[in-house]
């Protein structure tokens, strides 16, 4: 299918002017199937059809809604047939120069990456859909095996983007599918099988609380995805997957904790006395609005957030540098111990 295919019915702004604006209260759409949610700033119209291209009949789900004349939608387009890892950025490419026709110019644009996932933002100026002055968009798009994903905000005619742009492109995400595959339910690192409520961790990181309780649940039942998703990039990844998940028991009774977990945001100026007896004070640059410092109640040792493109994620190294000492104190009185039964 070529990108040219899909622009007849990327938006169907036809559709979606007829529907009523709705007083400006947030909602949370999520897809039958799991992969993909969004918030919306007022209550959200949903629709899924089937639609024929030149290429052949695609499906297409789709959520939106109307606020102050702007409109804000989510988007999943099925094709029939997926599209090559090594070919979804040149396709992508290519999608996105059909935006650019009938007279809209490019406004900007930058390389993202969301829930593991690479894409494209990109924003432009067309002529309003009814023919009086034009509209500001912008739109995010990703692209995964054969489902195609966009998350656009169009403003009123001769207006600006509005203010809950940036909190509607914050709150979408990615996820696998919730509906078990041809090979069964989703199994840990180690061969165990995972409780389905267990076999994906929901990425929840709109603030750093919640990010960590993401963080802490994934590590538990080794979902490597969303660890990657929710933790800076860092080298030794691999020590975060060591082990065993855990067994079902202690991640009920994890989930139990760790929703009333509290944590306290840590601010400059703030003494911590670290596990050693070592007095540390937070400098400025180590927290902000991109910065986060959070020390969970009962713990010692505070953990460092930081937001990018709208995501709280977590900095692993800590964690990661546990685990190389742990292990190589085990190494060392193992040899101890080998020495003396010599």
């Amino acid at each position: 299918m070529t990108g040219s295919s899909l622009a007849g019915f990327l938006l169907i702004v036809s559709m979606v002017a007829q529907t009523p604006e709705q007083p400006g209260r947030w909602s949370t759409i999520r897809s039958a199937e799991g992969d993909f949610s969004a918030m919306l700033p007022s209550q959200a119209s949903s629709n899924t059809q089937e639609v024929s291209t030149p290429a052949g009949k695609v499906e297409q789900e789709i959520h939106f809604c109307r606020l102050s004349g702007s409109l804000f939608t989510v988007q999943r387009i099925r094709l029939g047939t997926a599209v090559p890892p090594g070919q979804a950025a040149a396709w992508l490419a290519a999608q996105k120069k059909t935006y650019f026709q009938n007279g809209a110019r490019p406004a900007g644009e930058r390389k993202l990456q969301r829930d593991g996932l690479s894409g494209e933002e990109f924003s432009y100026v067309a002529p309003a859909p009814g023919g009086k002055g034009t509209v500001t968009s912008r739109t995010q798009h990703y692209l995964r095996g054969r489902d195609y994903y966009t998350v656009t905000v169009m403003s009123a005619p001769d207006g600006p983007l509005p203010a809950e742009a940036e909190r509607f492109f914050a709150s979408f995400h990615l996820a696998e599918p919730a509906a078990a595959g041809p090979l069964g339910p989703s199994r840990s690192r180690s061969g165990a099988a995972l409780p389905r409520s267990a076999a994906r961790a929901k990425i929840a990181d709109r603030t750093p609380e919640d990010a960590l309780r993401s963080f802490v649940y994934a590590m538990a039942v080794r979902d490597e995805p969303t660890l990657r998703a929710i933790t800076l990039p860092v080298e030794g990844f691999e020590w975060l997957m060591a082990g065993r998940a855990a067994p079902a028991s202690v991640i009920k009774e994890l989930e139990e904790k760790l929703a009333q977990q509290t944590f306290r945001s840590l601010k400059a100026g703030d003494k911590v006395t670290l596990p050693q007896g070592e007095d540390v004070v937070v400098k400025a640059e180590d927290v902000g609005p991109d910065r986060a410092l959070l020390l969970p109640e009962g713990a010692s040792l505070p953990t460092r957030l930081r937001k990018v493109e709208g995501h709280w994620k977590v900095d692993p190294s800590a964690v990661i540098a546990g685990r190389k000492a742990a292990e190589a104190a085990r190494r060392n009185a193992a040899q101890k111990n080998s020495g003396g039964a010599r």
